[in-house]
């Protein structure tokens, strides 16, 4: 059985860590408007968890009830 070589690993790795340092720069880029609108849609992707005094006044009193809803 052979051992998993070692020659090169610090080329490959030092290779591997810039490219994934390019993903993540083009993911930043590409998905900054969705920061932008994070807390819009954190309210209808997870309702229970976003604060009602954070919410627009017309929602408020949706989540208050949503969220002491005993039924």
């Amino acid at each position: 059985m052979k051992c998993f070589p070692q020659e090169n690993i610090s080329a490959q790795t030092s290779r591997y860590a810039a490219d994934i340092a390019s993903l993540a720069g083009e993911f930043k880029q590409r998905f900054q408007d969705f920061a932008a609108i994070e807390k819009e849609t954190s309210l209808f992707s997870s309702p229970f968890s976003v604060d009602p005094n954070d919410a627009p006044d017309q929602l408020q009193l949706e989540l208050i009830e949503l969220h002491y809803d005993t039924e």
